[in-house]
């Protein structure tokens, strides 16, 4: 997500609706899943996931 900000690849409704960010300085970085799939994705950045992580 640039900044040394690390994202993953991931549906947008589901990046969403787990509390993701999809946006950084106002941007959407849309990425390719691996398959088929129709359904948008985009760099997502999972805040309360990277909390959990620097207080392990």
């Amino acid at each position: 997500m640039g900044g040394g900000v690390v994202g993953y690849c991931e549906e947008v409704r589901a990046c969403l609706g787990d509390g993701g960010v999809v946006e950084r300085n106002g941007r959407v970085q849309l990425c390719q899943p691996h398959g088929n799939d129709t359904s948008i994705y985009v760099c997502c950045r999972k805040p309360r996931l990277v909390a959990k992580e620097c207080t392990k």
